[in-house]
């Protein structure tokens, strides 16, 4: 009996049917809700009453789709039409808010729901609502309305409804909720019990304890747990109750699910990815360290070496020794450039700068620099180029390191008196291959599958008569396969060992114009063999000024040193008289850094055009940028080449002076 019917009054479900729908008019009309529905074959559309007031037509009146869709705007049509098709092709349902203009001419808005009605694999059936929502009258929709939102909702949005009844602790779920547990709508009533079952068990006591704190304290139920569906999927659920205490409801609470396993996905990728990061960047700072703290010795270790072994004959045994300790020092300045090769790599901080590279002339710088290796050994360098001219896209100084690397390899691991072959030509591909051959052990099937390992020295070490780390072949292919190239190895025991290089061909570079003499600006004035170049030298380690001042002491009376051994006095240096021609710098001063005291030179119009060298033991990329990009003229990583200080000196001087202003006037600025 409804609240309609008197006492005694018999109950007529058409009646109550009836009442029903008025009710459900009524409050679409109030709310703005219409009513839709279409199917493709025949194609019908049908409005209902509301549907055609919201669009200002009559009632009764139900246009064709095509005319129906030619009411939104052109933002919105597209839109509606793309939601359209795609609920007809795979019953995809769609929640639009659109524009349109009513037949009166109002420019409205109306959030657009559909979802589609399947007969096996083919929609029959399109059905859904209009709200016009252009004055925002969501308060007003009544019961129905709310409900089929709900619906709507969970169609939709994928959200899941669920009302838990902590009289029985039964739970009622809608369908959706199983839906997202991975059942069937039909898999059987809900109990707590059950509920707990499909939770994960490490997250058990946290959603029971949950549950019952809403139950005990009427405490609002927020909380994000793992599921196991059957098909032992694992899902991150976020669940939100809310308790619901009145007359006639007992002690409830209703709540909803959703889904949010992406997000949790896309946030541990972050968490990861931040701390992957984090881990770079703390590997990055440590080889950053461990380089500095071990160039820093070894500067002095291989600068004094170089100076003994240039100075007055030693005897055969003493020279042995500072040989031994030369090599020792060059091993290990190989082994710390290696890391941070590779740990440029792997951190994907590899910088390189892709050109044409004449391959003949490459080669043939990096033999003569191995032919002292090779002649060590009585090791022959026979060299092959199948066509001449032949270029090659790559980093000029990345591509010497690898023909380095394979060339060395090729010498140390090969036989006394072996024989070495580098050959190159075009491959039918266009690609340039380029080989080196050697005339060693060889390799078998498990040395082959290592040969690109990391500190894979393939067994070398055993032996002892190769020193090495393991680590040339790694940084490598790792270089050819960043230069778009590729490499590979073919080997046989006793028969020696190839390692192939295909790399992209280039066109050379055009050669620049050469400039008239008329057009050509003035050579830099040298300066006279009389001049003395004045240098000062800022450094606060006593090992590396002492082997700076007696590597100036051998360059003769052209160059006069002075030292400073912090910022604050190389600043006051520079504060008296005259300045010096060069400012050799480090980097890593105490009190103020090296960076600083640059900054101040610079900003200094007296000393702005000095000519400033950055001398550190620092040699991450990322410093050296930082320098140049700070102002240095140039960047000396220690140990430096004391051999080449003079010719790098003069070069710094030279670029120095062609690009001061009193030089097109062929002026002198220290004159």
């Amino acid at each position: 009996m409804s609240a309609a019917d008197g006492p005694g009054t018999p109950y007529d479900p058409l009646a109550a049917l009836d009442r029903e729908g008025a009710l459900l008019k009524a409050a679409a009309r109030i709310a703005h809700i219409g009513a839709w529905d279409y199917t493709p074959d025949p194609p019908l559309l049908r409005w209902s009453v509301e549907t055609a007031a919201i669009h200002g037509m009559s009632a009764g009146e139900e246009p064709e789709l095509a005319a129906a869709i030619a009411f939104y705007d052109d933002d919105s049509r597209p839109r509606i039409t793309a939601a359209i098709r795609r609920a007809l092709d795979d019953g995809t349902p769609f929640d639009l808010q659109l524009g349109f203009i009513s037949r009166n001419g109002q420019h409205r808005w109306v959030r657009a729901l559909g979802s589609a009605e399947r007969q096996g694999d083919k929609v029959v059936r399109l059905a859904g609502l209009f709200q016009d929502i252009t004055e925002q009258r969501a308060a007003q929709l009544a019961i129905s309305e709310l409900s089929e939102r709900l619906r709507l909702a969970t169609d939709v949005a994928g959200i899941g409804v669920w009302d838990w009844d902590f009289a029985t602790w039964r739970v009622h779920w809608s369908e959706q909720m199983y839906r997202l547990h991975g059942l069937t709508a039909g898999a059987g009533p809900m109990d707590t019990a059950r509920w707990l079952a499909l939770i994960h068990p490490d997250d058990h006591a946290r959603c029971n304890d949950g549950v019952r704190a809403a139950h005990r304290a009427g405490k609002p139920y927020d909380t994000e747990h793992r599921i196991l569906r059957p098909d032992g999927a694992v899902r991150w659920i976020h669940s939100v109750g809310r308790m619901l205490e009145g007359a006639g409801q007992g002690r409830r609470m209703i709540g909803t699910c959703i889904d949010v396993t992406d997000r949790r996905l896309a946030e541990q990728a972050r968490l990861e990815k931040d701390a992957a990061e984090r881990a770079s960047q703390a590997k990055s700072e440590f080889l950053s360290r461990v380089s500095h703290e071990l160039r820093t010795p070894l500067n002095g270790i291989i600068g004094f070496t170089q100076l003994l072994r240039r100075g007055p004959a030693l005897p055969t045994m003493q020279r042995y020794h500072v040989d031994l300790i030369h090599d020792a020092g060059e091993h290990l300045l190989q082994l710390i450039n290696d890391m941070l090769d590779l740990a440029a790599i792997e951190a994907g901080q590899l910088r390189l700068s892709l050109e044409p590279v004449a391959l003949a002339e490459l080669v043939e710088a990096t033999v003569a620099l191995a032919r002292p290796q090779a002649l060590a050994r009585r090791i022959a360098i026979e060299v092959d180029a199948g066509e001449a001219g032949l270029h090659v896209r790559a980093d000029r100084v990345r591509m010497r390191q690898v023909l380095e690397n394979l060339l060395s390899n090729a010498i140390k691991y090969n036989r006394e008196a072996g024989l070495v072959r580098l050959a190159w030509h075009r491959g039918a591909d266009g690609r340039i291959a380029f080989e080196v051959t050697d005339t060693g052990l060889g390799l078998d099937a498990e040395q082959r599958a290592g040969l690109f390992q990391p500190f894979n020295r393939l067994g070398a070490e055993q032996r002892g008569d190769q020193p090495g780390t393991g680590l040339g072949l790694a940084i490598t292919q790792a270089l050819v396969l960043h230069m778009g190239a590729s490499i590979d190895v073919d080997s046989q025991p006793g028969r020696g060992t190839t390692i192939r290089l295909r790399l992209p061909d280039a066109e050379p570079a055009a050669a620049p114009r050469q400039a008239d003499p008329a057009e050509a600006p003035p050579a830099p004035r040298r300066r006279g063999d009389g001049r003395r170049l004045r240098l000062l030298y800022v450094e606060d380690n006593p090992v590396n000024v002492l082997l700076m001042q007696e590597v100036i002491a051998q360059c003769g009376p052209r160059y006069q040193l002075s030292v400073a051994h912090d910022g604050e006095q190389g600043l006051a240096r520079l504060a008296e008289g005259a300045p010096p021609d060069l400012l050799l710098l480090d980097i890593n001063l105490p009190g103020i850094g090296g960076h600083e005291v640059l900054a101040r030179v610079r900003a200094d119009p007296r000393l702005a055009r000095l000519p400033c060298v950055a001398v550190s033991a620092d040699a991450m990329p990322h410093e050296v940028a930082r320098a140049r990009a700070a102002g240095f003229d140039d960047y000396w990583t220690k140990p430096l080449d004391i051999s080449r200080l003079v010719e790098r000196m003069e070069q710094v001087l030279a670029r120095a002076a062609a690009t001061a202003p009193e030089a097109a006037a062929g002026g002198d600025r220290s004159a």
